[in-house]
């Protein structure tokens, strides 16, 4: 890396890393006075309302990734402008793609970092938020508020149908299990009245079971039991009623859910480009120089980086509106999902490849 290259690199990195803490503190700030009543009306301890504001930084400096990017690359590229230090770098032969690499090599570093966060310290995090807002604070799972009625569920060749899960009991109401044979036929059934867990180590226990079992000419036996164990992995909290968010979800996750719904018979076609999308959107991070440079480097010539500024973010916001847009018709099975995931990268770096080919024209 030349000495010029060093120099541009240390100014992209220290507005970034500006940028960054600025916009996460800014995102956190908001957060706290919009929820901050709304958890201390439960009586909460300052070392759960610590904790809870604690775990979302981490997603909120994921989410602001790409806007410090687009500030950064701006302020640094503007204000060399603005300073003709762009402008003596350019006259001494440089081309301005060969100027901007730094700036592409802190993009394609922050699209790395945000893969990253996504796949390991964002899920992790962003669930412990939810177990201590649900459970810890407001403890849903005691008032009933986790309750969830008429679900299914399957694990290898048996299937689960459950009437009602109580939270507050840790209970499964009227459950039936059906146990199917390689030709799909049912061969046995259990219908149990309540099942309740009983902890990590003794697990959940059924009683008052009814099973019945079918041959291939139909005759059947029965036999009634007042207790058996379920052998099932599933945890109480993998009942309660929440929300799927694949947005909180890393890419490995969200592919064995699909698979999961998948082997259940769910459509899964609607989450396919937010799986893509997983791969798709850090690349924003390396795209967002490429448009916004132009701009940078164009406030030299019409003397107002305030309005090459606008534009600029104008134009990296957009961004944001062709991806929402691609993946929501992809969620609505109109668009194939891996276009809708690349769409908006596509479509933003042809732009930005022209304007950037305009920039480089000489002054």
């Amino acid at each position: 890396m030349t000495i010029l290259h060093r120099y541009i690199f240390s100014q992209v990195v220290r507005n970034f890393l500006l940028c960054s803490i600025t916009f996460t503190c800014l995102f956190l700030f908001v957060d706290f006075f919009d929820r901050i009543d709304n958890i201390l009306e439960d009586n909460a301890s300052f070392g759960l309302v610590v904790q809870y504001f604690a775990l979302k930084i981490p997603f909120f400096f994921q989410l602001t990734l790409p806007i410090s990017m687009l500030v950064s690359a701006l302020l640094t590229m503007g204000l060399f402008t603005r300073s003709s230090e762009l402008t003596a770098m350019r006259a001494s032969g440089f081309r301005l793609f060969w100027l901007s690499i730094p700036v592409f090599v802190v993009g394609t570093v922050v699209a790395f970092l945000s893969f990253g966060l996504s796949e390991t310290v964002i899920p992790y995090t962003m669930r412990r938020v939810q177990e201590i807002y649900n459970i810890d604070i407001k403890q849903r799972n005691k008032d009933g508020h986790f309750d969830r009625e008429k679900f299914w569920f399957r694990e290898g060749d048996d299937f689960y149908s459950v009437a009602m899960f109580d939270s507050r009991e840790d209970a499964l109401l009227d459950l039936s299990i059906f146990s199917l044979d390689d030709a799909f036929l049912v061969k046995r059934r259990k219908d149990v009245e309540k099942t309740k867990y009983l902890g990590e180590s003794l697990g959940w226990n059924m009683q008052n079971v009814v099973e019945r079992s079918f041959d291939s000419e139909g005759t059947k036996s029965k036999q009634s039991y007042r207790s058996l164990p379920l052998p099932i992995d599933e945890e109480p909290e993998k009942f309660y009623v929440r929300k799927t968010e694949p947005s909180a979800m890393s890419y490995k996750e969200l592919h064995t859910f699909i698979g999961d719904q998948d082997k259940n018979g769910l459509s899964t076609k609607s989450y396919l480009g937010d799986l893509y999308s997983k791969v798709s959107f850090p690349f924003i991070n390396i795209i967002v120089p490429l448009l916004v440079i132009p701009f940078a480097v164009g406030s030299g010539r019409t003397k107002s980086l305030a309005s090459a500024s606008l534009a600029a973010v104008v134009t990296g916001f957009s961004y944001y509106v062709i991806h929402s847009l691609a993946i929501a018709l992809s969620r609505a099975e109109l668009w194939p999902p891996l276009l809708s995931a690349w769409a908006a990268n596509i479509v933003l770096t042809a732009v930005g490849i022209i304007l950037f080919l305009g920039a480089e024209a000489p002054e």
